[in-house]
């Protein structure tokens, strides 16, 4: 048996191996290396038409993989979990870890599978790996490109395909993977597709499922599972000689040291500037949702809003000491949240030009008494002072709330009124009888995180006009967001401390006022009903 260098032994798993017969191959380790050395040249960036010189930790990660074998040759690793913050080089690893194994690993039949949640996501490994496959004449002569189905075709040799899959489509059944590089796991909806490719090479002598992709944001998504699994493998807690897992993350680690910075992110400064580094982190340090995306992106720490959005003693610096009789008969646009039980209801027209919020809101005075009652943030401070209006009877009367809303169409200019379309589609037609523009606005991630991130941008840079409403105040101070795998944020009624509906109206006014449209023209002229 051939020895192994201890350079190659890591954890109490590798140990295990060559317990069981397993040992190195520095040839087989090489051999990959030198595949990207030789066959492939990177396809974008200031490095684009040279020779794809893997990093050093790239060099290191590729010789683990491959270099392990069992008696007979075979590839010792039948699962990889690779972990990095963006800007690492994933994507281009990924396209030529999908060429090798296709092209170079000697697998009859190869069918390389890249995975991901969208089509889309997975479409971007898939468009390097095609790129690399044209831009070198050697491999272009062993391969076909069909594009418009995200696939190359091995016409020489073992023939097989290259292929993309997504859990957009239902493909994933009856597939025989030699080997699956599955992108940005974090995302998935579910493990569906995940485990439907992980078992899919079952009948092969030595299939591959590689899992590389960036710390998510939910801890109870299977990912995290898979990542807390790895970490027992690294930390010898665990022995699995088929599982080969790598981290880079500052995560229980100080991460304003800039020693963990580079210590977690191996590709700077080849790919990412230390100087960008830097300069991204002191930006995200101004704001809890940038800081929340910082520490996933930049240093792979599994991080949510945990932190309250906006910064309060900035947003009590926004005022301009401009007169509220100034925006009289001016273009705004409106945002409206009906009242569904215990919710405030609250009307918010936002000023494009002074960039200035008039916020109006109503409870009833039967929520006031059961506020009281339990004990909950009085109502009667903005009350007293004219924020807040409480009526008569148990819940908001619509033909009230449409009579006010006419009024307020007599003093401003209202261009359009966005409105959440779960209770107000009655609502909103009787003011569009009356001639106000209505948009439905959904409360997605989709319609609400561009005005969610512009309202955060305009508070950290003082850039707006609330006129010291306490209400506005309070709201925004409650507000809590959450944030999706794509980085999309939207405020969370749920997850905030008390109510935000006033707040969620600024998001709405402001997000409608976004689209532009000729002033003085109806937007029906110019675009229909609008359905976020």
């Amino acid at each position: 048996m051939k020895e192994t260098n201890k350079k190659w032994v890591r954890n109490s798993s590798d140990r295990k191996a060559i317990e069981e017969g397993f040992y190195f191959d520095e040839e087989k380790a090489e051999h990959i290396c030198n595949f990207f050395e030789q066959f492939l040249k990177v396809v974008n960036g200031r490095k684009a038409k040279e020779p794809f010189i893997p990093l050093d930790w790239q060099r290191d990660w590729m010789m683990m993989l491959n270099g392990w074998r069992d008696k007979d040759g075979n590839r010792r690793f039948k699962k990889a979990f690779l972990a990095l913050p963006k800007k690492s080089g994933k994507s281009a690893l990924t396209s030529g870890l999908a060429l090798y194994f296709g092209l170079a690993d000697g697998e009859a039949d190869p069918n390389i599978v890249i995975a991901a949640t969208s089509r889309e996501q997975a479409g971007i490994a898939f468009d390097g790996a095609r790129d690399m496959a044209i831009n070198s004449p050697a491999l272009k002569k062993l391969c076909r490109v069909v594009d418009s189905r995200k696939r190359i075709d091995i016409t020489s040799g073992d023939r097989g395909q290259i292929k993309v899959i997504s859990s957009d489509s239902d493909r994933s059944e009856g597939l025989n993977c030699s080997c699956v590089v599955y992108d940005e796991a974090h995302a998935a909806k579910n493990r569906d597709l995940f485990d439907a490719l992980l078992y899919s090479g079952i009948a092969r002598k030595q299939p591959l499922f590689i899992t590389i992709s960036t710390a998510g944001f939910d801890r109870n998504h299977f990912f995290r599972d898979e990542w807390d699994y790895a970490k027992k493998i690294i930390d010898s807690n665990v022995i699995d000689i088929q599982t080969f897992p790598t981290i880079y993350s500052a995560e229980d680690k100080d991460v304003d040291d800039e020693k963990v910075w580079l210590e977690t992110n191996p590709s700077i400064p080849e790919v990412l500037s230390l100087e960008d580094f830097r300069a991204s982190y002191m930006e995200a340090k101004q704001s809890p949702t940038k800081w929340a995306s910082w520490l996933r992106y930049r240093l792979n720490v599994w991080s949510s809003m945990d932190k309250d959005w906006l910064d309060m003693e900035k947003w009590k610096s926004c005022t301009k000491a401009l007169d509220p009789e100034e925006l009289r008969g001016k273009v705004c646009y409106g945002g409206l949240d009906l009242s569904h039980k215990q919710d405030l209801t609250a009307f918010v027209l936002y000023f494009p030009e002074y960039k200035a919020f008039l916020c109006w809101a109503w409870t009833t005075k039967y929520q006031v008494q059961l506020r009281n009652q339990k004990n909950k943030a009085s109502y009667l401070r903005f009350i007293e002072d004219g924020h807040l209006v409480a009526l008569d009877g148990e819940v908001i009367n619509q033909d009230f709330m449409e009579h006010k809303i006419c009024e307020l169409a007599k003093i401003y200019n209202i261009a359009a009124c966005g409105f959440d379309p779960w209770a107000a589609q009655q609502l909103s037609m009787n003011l569009e009888n009356e001639g106000i523009d209505m948009a439905s606005f959904r409360q997605g991630y989709g319609s609400l995180s561009e005005p969610t991130k512009q309202l955060e941008e305009m508070v950290l840079t003082q850039d707006l006009e609330h006129f010291g409403n306490p209400l506005l105040q309070w709201t925004a101070s409650n507000c809590m967001v959450t944030q999706d795998p794509a980085g999309n944020l939207k405020p969370d009624k749920d997850k905030s401390h008390e109510m935000i509906d006033p707040i969620l109206c600024c998001i709405m006014a402001l997000g409608l006022a976004n689209i532009s449209r000729p002033v003085g023209a109806s937007v029906y002229e110019s675009r229909g009903v609008l359905r976020f």
